[in-house]
């Protein structure tokens, strides 16, 4: 035979090499190639392959065994320097003999002066200890070991040495150190016998392994234990020799109480456990009857260390006792079905239906106790007639008493035919025929002892609800039946309270799980899809957090390889802000994945998705890309479009890579025939709409994108769609100042039942924007009764955060008004928390009702150099800077600049109650600069938007600003002015009553104190003291201090 050797690193030929027979071995044949090919590495370098980037040959196969003929291609690739496997261990060995015997002799190098203090008996017998453990180590590397393999790598050497010899400096030095505290003698005497038990334990286990091999060859056979009494823990472990090496460096650490030796028990029982789970597999795969008994390294469970060791689930469903209980009740149904057609006798359709809803029911969830199900029998809406109830209590009374044949009956087909009859209203095909014929057929290939044991567990699930249930007042038991009594009310007894801990030990037992009861892969499915439903839409009518976790524990326990309790459990988690154990969900439904079912699980990508989602929103763009590279490849293995696309999108997002015109080119490639990605074409145009909202786009080629929106929602039927649109409408409305018309959306959408029932997430979003816009039009307790509205519908985040901002945002607008500053302050801590860059912006302001110029300024600029800030939020902050420019009064050209830009930026992005806003400043900015006719025409421009958009306090302001500029008009005319002023006076009471309305005691006050200056100035003494007077009254009842007199 002639095989072509080729180096596997480039592909080239070595050359060929004659082989005398097929039975040569792949270690005979690494050193035919080293002496036939002189370039080839040496023998003991070589790893031999018959792929490029196969796996290496093992030097037991033969070339036969791997049907290898000539012409056929071997890789040889070069493993790099060698060294054999007995210097490295007389090397590693070695080391740690002498550096704890140079720490032992405590030179005044390492010590200093102190060590010459005494030396404790605790510190002899630990060097006496360390000295025998690596002597015996080294004895056993030259007398006892017998290699399977000649050489390892040489950079072995140096790690190797480095791990022991590092740790035995670091344990001899603080063991021998001067300072050294011994525990007890007691203590000392007991860890010293235990560590003589397992090294002599140890030496025990490597003489039988040694045993097993004969001299010169590398025979593998199943270990077992020999005459010597050690070795019998070979019946409980694979790896014997590493259990006893474990218990003699934790004996060695509790003798000598060191942290330092704890570090290295630890350390070296890690790298144990890790290669006592290798070993073990390899048992396993290489004998086949290998003792199925033995475990790795300790006498209990490490699955959980171990990847490959899934647990294979059956593949028949074993049927519980609850199943069983279920067939009886539909054969009792049947036959009392079957005497009322018999004898003439019409059962009632609300009796059938509320029967199959009942049977649907019983199928679908969770196993239920005995008690549970008959208290579902005999109470609520499911409650059975008194006939049908007393015949199914008489069936199982009978069952139980009877024999192991009545279960027997469920097994024969006709018996199953006789409940499966469409006559009687249970079709074969329906879903509980479809679970009657499984559970009869999965009973047909049981075998005896097993129905056995499974008519023993029906027994006892019987009697143990039975028991349950007379312990009531409102049963009975009597010759084994359940009867309905008519019970005597119990005599009142005084009692004591009871103890709260008992009263909790009580609730803590009742909760406890019914050990009969188990969760079916279906009923689990049915629970789960059910609950993350209720999370997504109605988190109120959810179980609550404690009690949903209870159940997904009880899921995870019955069917432990499934994935998505895991991702139940990481929504559960991520609504009251876990965020740790949220992604330790995540990650264990990630892990717990059985690689044999992804081609049917294809929600393993979407579990990828959300895990970048999680670190996206904590800033973790890494983090979030990597998954969401995974997410792509797996969407791409099962041909997933719908995840691909939503995968891609976030990663172009993460990436900054999503202009709007690839949102619309999507819509515009959707049609019918691509119905499962209309959904995601839908949320990505409400996202590029709030995108483009943010980013200041004209609100035409938005509201282009919703009318798109729209056509898809209402061609498709997307009703929690529909309303995100709606909620997305007012937001938009009201990010371009159209106030009025936000309301309104927000109105259409809370008076919409159906929607407000659902529970959808733009409910949130029109709650709190509704009551933020009643607190600004001076309604604050219809605003109260909103955000209360919304905080029972809405506790937790993520769906809380829309009304906590809007509750943050009324708290500071009536704190500004009120100059009720601590309050406004407050709310800003708060609102930081949510939404930092509005908390600043927010803070600011109060900083400039303060006039507090300075603080505003510095807050504002700081917010200025950010990037990225929003274009609305960027305009405000320009705005609040053109207040600070005119403070006290004085005029600033930088200022009017300012906000000549900031108009132009607004008329360009259609901004126009934004506009209003600033044409309201330009108009107090131009009277100070003594412009009253450039000031007129400037809030005559805004009064429209503003009185139609704007809160109440802005048509106040407005109307007050308004009068001063007609006044300021004709400034050299007094008889004009006083006749305006007259002609305003209803227009300034207007305003009076509005800043009343809203409590902002400091612009009533500066209304009254500009009235009284002006009717002064007119000579109409009893109108100026009329406003004196009012504005003396008011501030008596509402003091304010005078510094925020006059603020703009």
């Amino acid at each position: 035979m002639e095989l072509e050797i080729v180096n596997a690193k480039n592909s080239k030929p070595y050359g060929k090499v004659k082989v005398p027979s097929g039975a040569t071995p792949i270690g005979d044949l690494r050193a035919l190639i080293h002496k036939s090919l002189k370039q080839t590495p040496d023998a003991n370098r070589q790893s031999l392959r018959l792929e490029l980037k196969g796996k290496s040959l093992k030097d037991t196969d033969t070339l036969e065994s791997l049907s290898l003929r000539t012409g056929d291609k071997v890789y040889v690739k070069d493993l790099g320097p060698q060294i054999g496997w007995k210097t490295v261990f007389l090397a590693e060995y070695a080391g740690p003999l002498i550096v704890y015997l140079i720490f032992y002799f405590r030179p005044e190098l390492i010590y200093g002066k102190s060590a010459t203090l005494p030396i404790s008996l605790t510190t002899h017998i630990a060097a006496g200890c360390y000295t025998v453990h690596y002597v015996k180590r080294l004895l056993e590397t030259i007398f006892v070991h017998r290699f399977s393999h000649a050489t390892m790598p040489l950079r072995n050497l140096f790690k190797n040495c480095t791990y022991y010899w590092g740790f035995t400096a670091y344990v001899s030095y603080h063991v021998n150190h001067p300072q050294f505290t011994s525990p007890c003698m007691c203590t000392v005497w007991a860890a010293l016998g235990a560590f003589a038990l397992c090294e002599l334990g140890n030496f025990s286990v490597h003489i039988a392994l040694r045993n097993l091999r004969p001299p010169g060859t590398k025979v593998r056979k199943i270990p077992v234990p020999d005459a010597n009494p050690l070795t019998k823990l070979f019946n409980l472990v694979s790896c014997p020799n590493y259990t006893y090496e474990i218990g003699a460096w934790v004996s060695f650490s509790v003798l000598t109480s060191c942290l330092a030796a704890y570090l290295f028990a630890f350390a070296g029982a890690f790298q144990m456990t890790v290669w006592a789970l290798a070993k073990h597999r390899n048992y396993k795969k290489e004998f086949k009857d290998y003792p199925r008994q033995r475990r790795s390294i300790f006498p209990f469970e490490l699955d959980t260390l171990e990847p490959s060791s899934k647990i294979e689930p059956p593949r028949i469903e074993t049927p519980t006792a609850h199943k069983i209980t279920v067939l009886i009740l539909l054969k009792q149904y049947v036959i009392n079905k079957k005497s009322c057609l018999d004898t003439g006798v019409s059962m009632g359709s609300q009796r059938r239906r509320m029967f199959y809803m009942l049977v649907f029911k019983l199928v679908q969830e969770a196993d239920k106790s005995y008690n549970e199900l008959h208290s579902l029998l005999t109470t609520g809406r499911y409650k059975l007639d008194t006939l049908m109830l007393e015949s199914f209590e008489k069936a199982m009374a009978e069952f139980c008493a009877g024999s192991i044949e009545s279960l027997f009956d469920f097994t024969e087909i006709q018996n199953i035919d006789e409940i499966l009859n469409e006559n009687y209203g249970i079709s074969q095909f329906s879903m509980v025929g479809v679970y009657v014929r499984r559970v009869g057929v999965v009973l047909e290939r049981l075998s005896f002892p097993e129905m056995m044991d499974m008519y023993k567990n029906i027994c006892s699930y019987y009697e143990r609800g039975v028991r349950a249930a007379a312990s009531g007042s409102r049963m009975a038991v009597a010759g084994g039946i359940l009867h309905r009594e008519e019970t005597p009310p119990p005599n009142p007894i005084t009692e004591k309270p009871a103890d709260p801990e008992t009263v909790k030990k009580n609730e803590i037992e009742a909760l406890e799980r019914n050990p009969l009861s188990k969760w079916a892969p279906k009923q689990a499915k049915f629970f789960i899809n059910k609950q993350s439903e209720l999370l997504e839409s109605n988190e109120r009518m959810a179980l609550p957090p404690l009690e949903l976790q209870k159940k997904i524990q009880e899921i995870i326990h019955d069917l432990p390889l499934t994935t998505t309790p895991y991702f139940l459990g990481y929504m559960n988690q991520l609504r009251v802000r876990d965020y740790n154990n949220a992604l330790s969900a995540l990650h264990r439904a990630l892990d717990r994945s059985p690689v044999r079912l992804m081609s049917q699980e294809k929600g393993y990508q979407y579990f990828c998705v959300n895990l970048a989602v999680l670190h996206a929103t904590f800033g973790h763009r890494d983090e979030a890309l990597v998954a969401l590279r995974e997410s792509i490849m797996l969407a791409q293995e099962h041909g997933d479009k719908r995840s691909l696309n939503l995968a891609n999108t976030w990663y172009c997002l993460l990436r900054d890579e999503l202009p709007l015109s690839a949102v619309q080119k999507s819509v515009q490639d959707a049609n019918e025939v691509d119905r499962s990605l209309l959904q995601n074409y839908t949320l990505a145009l409400h996202f590029a709409v709030k995108l483009g909202t943010v980013a200041g786009y004209q609100p035409l080629k938005l509201f282009d994108l919703l009318q798109h929106s729209d056509n898809l929602t209402n061609l498709n039927n997307f009703p929690d769609h529909s309303s995100e649109a709606l909620a997305l409408r007012s937001a938009v409305w009201s990010a371009y100042g159209r106030h009025e018309l936000a309301a309104l959306y927000s109105q259409v959408l809370l008076s919409a039942r159906d929607r407000f029932g659902n529970g959808s997430s733009g409910l949130g979003s029109a709650l709190a924007s509704y009551a933020l816009w009643l607190q600004l039009q001076g309604e604050p307790q219809l605003s109260k009764v909103l955000l209360h509205r919304a905080k029972e519908r809405f506790p937790r985040m993520p769906s809380a955060e829309s009304w906590m901002i809007s509750q943050c945002h009324v708290v500071i607008q009536a704190g500004i008004y009120q100059c009720r500053w601590h309050d406004a302050l407050k709310a800003c801590d708060q609102l930081y928390l949510l939404d930092s860059s509005d908390a600043i912006m927010q803070r600011a302001s109060i900083y400039v009702a303060k006039r507090e110029f300075f603080n505003a300024r510095r807050l504002l600029d700081k917010l200025a150099r950010q990037e990225n800030l929003p274009f609305l939020l960027k305009m405000r902050v320009q705005v609040l800077l053109g207040y600070c420019g005119m403070a006290d009064g004085r005029f600033s050209s930088e200022t009017t600049m300012l906000l000549l830009r900031v108009a132009e930026e607004m008329a360009d992005s259609q901004m126009d109650y934004e506009l209003a806003l600033v044409d309201l400043l330009l108009a107090q900015q131009l009277l100070l600069l003594g412009m009253p006719q450039k000031a007129y025409q400037a809030i005559k421009r805004c009064m429209h938007d503003i009185h139609i958009n704007g809160g109440l306090y802005e048509r106040a302001k407005t109307d007050f600003v308004f009068v001063r500029c007609l006044l300021a008009i004709s400034q050299n005319n007094v008889e004009e002015r006083k006749a305006q002023l007259l002609k305003s006076l209803d227009i300034l009471e207007r305003a009076a009553k509005s800043f009343k309305k809203l409590s902002a005691h400091a612009k009533v006050l500066d209304v009254f104190v500009f009235l009284a200056q002006r009717f002064n100035e007119f000579g109409e003494r009893n109108l100026r003291n009329k406003y004196a007077g009012e504005f003396r009254r008011y501030f008596t009842d509402h003091p304010i201090p005078r510094e925020y007199l006059g603020s703009p």
